[in-house]
């Protein structure tokens, strides 16, 4: 009889759970928490991811056989909600930890990979090497944290410390959006390979000290443009132009032209690098400044450009970036000469590009110094791009012959253009007619004979005891000092440290 106040007791309504349709749904919905909780607890079975979240869990877990005698669909929805809480904290929690390991294993990677580099030198590498201490323990492995609002503290400070060294401690060719070390030293790295296209040994002093330069080091630039001048007028001296400048199949037009060398060491920051990528609007936008941008030239009278970085991270430490000149709807004109260019004829390329084609007057241009006053020696006009700086070198002015050692190169954009430039690229396609290098070369020889870096300097100290343990204090007794020069050689000695 439903009158009976003991009919809906605790048994017969578990029965009803366990037949009726609803009563069905909560069971289900209850062994699906219970699942996902088991699966959250296997994941984070790694002693590294003991938390009171991980206990909290495990004492839900085992009190799973009295969910299952529950009489109240109220206790159905507060258990199945807590059990399902509980497995999304203890999955936040795991990736937290994960993302704390990845973080400092990460900086101990890139600590590893830069020791024995050139970065190795840098202020910049023995604070990073300092800063990922703060997280290691005696062992050197990853501390073990498991609170969350350190885990997190120590995410926090530690990936921008980790992100900023992969940004700073850069090499190889540079492009638009390159950032760090590799931007910075383009001009020099274009004159070591030059020279070793011109037979020059990659052991060689110079190519040694411009691949391990840390800086655009004008002394060094000079240096390296004074050999590859003599190399290069040796060569032509001796009949070699024929192999440098020869007929090559270009294996993406499938059309014969002639091979070049590359001469853009001649023109300073090529790639048009910024110092200090923090001077702008949050954006990485700001105006021209020939201090953070060396080398262009704004002719007087002529409006300037903006310069751009892009989606770079303008807040990070070091500020280094390959960027672009440009402007939204306005002109503007840049330019940069040169007057030490080997005898030669040319192909001069450059990165300018139109953005939307509202403006196509825009053009490259090249002078020399038998330019006449307001002309040019030739042009290449813009085509639309997109709103990206292009990295394709597609402007060219072709055949410009060179003998006194004059060159401009330079972009005009037009007054409501919406342009970018970010490089350009000096290529000698040839010899000039009836140019002397035999005594071209044997005026410059005398001084290029056993030309080298620049007397080395210490950049860096590191200390060590005689277990080879690094140490940031010299201690009583043997000390061992690791130098860094400036011309790439590392020097060893012991001292004693009284």
């Amino acid at each position: 009889s439903g009158n009976d106040p003991n009919f809906w007791g605790s048994e017969v309504f578990t029965v009803y759970v366990g037949l009726n349709e609803e009563g069905a749904e909560f069971m289900a919905d209850l062994e699906n928490a219970l699942a996902s909780a088991v699966k959250a607890q296997e994941a984070a079975a790694d002693a590294k991811y003991a938390n009171v979240v991980y206990d909290d869990l495990c004492g839900l877990i085992a009190d799973s056989a009295a969910y299952r005698t529950m009489t109240s669909p109220t206790q159905f929805r507060n258990i199945v909600k807590t059990l399902s809480n509980a497995a999304i904290a203890m999955d936040n929690h795991r990736k937290l930890v994960d993302n704390y390991y990845k973080t400092v294993n990460g900086g101990i990677t890139a600590r590893d990979n830069y020791s024995e580099s050139k970065f190795a030198k840098m202020a910049e590498y023995t604070t990073f090497v300092e800063d990922l201490a703060k997280y290691l323990d005696e062992a050197g492995e990853p501390i073990k944290l498991y609170d969350a609002e350190q885990l997190q503290a120590a995410v926090d400070a530690l990936s921008p410390i980790v992100n900023n060294a992969s940004k700073l401690f850069t090499e190889g060719p540079s492009k638009y959006g390159t950032t760090g070390i590799a931007a910075l030293v383009e001009r020099l790295r274009l004159g070591a390979e030059t020279l070793k296209v011109l037979g020059v040994s990659e052991s060689d002093e110079l190519v040694v000290a411009a691949l391990n330069a840390l800086d655009d080091d004008d002394n060094l630039a000079e240096q390296l443009k004074l050999r590859v001048k003599a190399e290069l007028y040796k060569a032509i001296k001796d009949g070699k132009d024929k192999d440098l400048f020869k007929d090559v199949m270009n294996d993406v037009t499938m059309e014969m032209e002639k091979s070049t060398v590359d001469m853009t060491v001649f023109f300073k920051n090529p790639n048009i690098y910024n110092s200090d990528c923090s001077v702008g609007d949050g954006l990485g936008e700001g105006a021209y400044d020939p201090a953070l941008m060396p080398g262009w030239t704004v002719p007087e009278g002529a409006a300037g450009p903006k310069y751009a970085v892009g989606t770079y991270n303008v807040a990070a430490p070091h500020k280094i970036v390959d960027g672009t000149f440009l402007q939204w709807q306005s002109g503007f004109q840049i330019e940069q000469s040169v007057n030490d260019l080997p005898a030669g004829v040319y192909t001069i390329k450059s990165s300018f590009s139109e953005r939307v084609g509202t403006d196509m007057n825009s053009f490259f241009y090249v002078q020399t110094s038998a330019t006449p006053a307001g002309g040019y020696a030739g042009v290449d006009s813009v085509e639309t791009k997109g709103d990206a700086p292009t990295n394709d070198l597609y402007l060219s002015v072709n055949d410009v012959v060179v003998v006194d050692g004059f060159l401009t190169v330079g972009v005009l954009a037009g007054p409501a253009s919406c342009t970018h430039f970010n490089a350009i690229s000096v290529q000698m396609s040839g010899a000039a007619a009836d140019f002397d290098y035999a005594a071209a070369y044997k005026e410059i020889a005398d001084g290029i004979e056993g030309t080298v870096a620049a007397p080395a300097k210490v950049l860096g100290i590191e200390l060590y005891d005689l277990n080879g343990r690094r140490i940031m204090k010299a201690q009583q007794g043997i000390v061992i000092l690791k130098k860094y020069m400036s011309d790439g050689t590392i020097q060893v000695e012991k001292v004693i440290k009284k």
